[in-house]
């Protein structure tokens, strides 16, 4: 092509060089400046630069669009255990150093093991790892107690408004910040048939929020089978309708502890100080006189002893100490029912009966039945 022809077939171009910027140059530009723009902030730099990165999230005991053991639901949604509404009971997050950010489903297990997988979202911001890979290969199931023990404390926690509440004098007229389910045994206004659905919604809720992280994940190996399903349920009903006993005979047995009373180390058995100073006296912490030592018992029906109540009071604010309470229940109920029948009935269940989440300090103590008269204790 001539010089005339090329004037000729671009003259706006030749006719105003000075002033038009040229296709290639302004694709360069654009470029330049999309490599230049910042990068925005991350979700893990949001949160460590906000004052509060994982607020406190108000709950309420899980419910579904159906009953989940096949009762009638309210028309908003409330089951039937639930004697009356409000606004739900805080519950501080597990761990704020593991929480996931907002808007990330948290599985809401307290796996001590690694095993449980965490939700899609989470996988992308906090590392990317599916399930565990050497579990899968060896073919070792998760361990069913951390699912267990949160599914314990969770009813530990939806016990406390019913405690705060029996123990006012207006104990009919709840505030809009209680929400009393039908999760204790203890109290005589309760039919055991709702505790026992209570404390089966418990335990079902958690195994569908493992089933759905494992999903998300596409590990569906992680999720429960039916058997350990089955196992994780019957636990937690067990532990719940068993509660007030359970609570007795750990009362006990930490009592009847030298050294855990000789150092203060009530707490972590998830234990009171007060809860244990009755221990061996002739009046329980009911505040009725008794003759029997093992008449020694939180409460007794009715109206909620003052121990009891800062008992509730200590589970709602401290985490840890509920956690450990939860821990020693289902570690008793493990030893002292669960394994005694299965052993009469020659049968066995997923990941066995061994206690084997509870640390050797705390397992000597709780394996240690005390005696009314005589030596101080003796050795299961």
């Amino acid at each position: 092509m001539t010089r005339a022809a090329a004037s000729s077939a671009s003259p706006s171009f030749h006719r105003r060089r000075g002033r038009t910027i040229p296709p290639l140059s302004l694709l360069l530009l654009l470029l330049l400046l999309t490599v230049l723009r910042p990068n925005p902030p991350s979700p893990l730099a949001a949160c460590a630069f906000s004052p509060n990165p994982f607020p406190v999230r108000r709950t309420t005991i899980p419910t579904s669009s159906t009953a989940p053991l096949g009762g009638p639901v309210a028309r908003d949604g409330t089951p039937p255990h639930c004697r009356c509404g409000g606004v739900g009971v805080a519950v501080p997050p597990r761990s704020l150093a593991c929480a996931p950010p907002d808007g990330v489903d948290d599985p809401g297990v307290h796996d001590d093991d690694g095993s449980t997988p965490s939700s899609s979202s989470s996988s992308s911001s906090w590392g990317g790892r599916a399930g565990d890979a050497v579990r899968s290969a060896s073919g070792i199931r998760p361990s069913l107690h951390p699912t267990t023990i949160n599914c314990v404390a969770e009813a530990l926690l939806l016990r406390c408004p019913s405690v705060v509440l029996r123990s006012r004098d207006d104990c009919r007229r709840p505030s809009s910040s209680d929400v009393v389910v039908a999760i204790d045994a203890g109290d005589p206004s309760n039919e055991p048939i709702d505790v026992a659905v209570a404390a089966g919604d418990i335990a079902l809720a958690a195994i569908r929020r493992r089933r759905d992280a494992a999903g998300a994940d596409g590990d569906a190996s992680s999720a429960f089978d039916a058997d350990e399903a089955q196992t994780i349920s019957g636990r937690v009903v067990g532990v719940v309708m068993r509660m007030r006993d359970l609570e007795r005979e750990l009362v006990r047995r930490v009592g009847g502890s030298d050294w855990v009373m000789r150092y203060g180390e009530e707490g972590t058995f998830g234990v009171l100080g007060e809860e244990c100073r009755g221990f061996g006296s002739t009046t329980s912490l009911a505040g009725a006189a008794t003759d029997d030592e093992d008449d020694v018992v939180l409460g007794g029906g009715g109206r909620p002893s003052p121990t009891e109540v800062l008992l509730a009071e200590r589970i709602r604010a401290d985490p840890l100490f509920r956690m450990n309470r939860a821990e020693c229940l289902l570690a008793l109920f493990l030893e002292t029912v669960e394994r005694p029948r299965l052993e009469a009935l020659g049968m066995k269940v997923p990941g066995g009966s061994d206690v084997d989440f509870v640390d050797d300090d705390r397992l000597g103590v709780l394996m240690t039945k005390p005696l009314p008269r005589g030596n101080r204790s003796e050795r299961l």
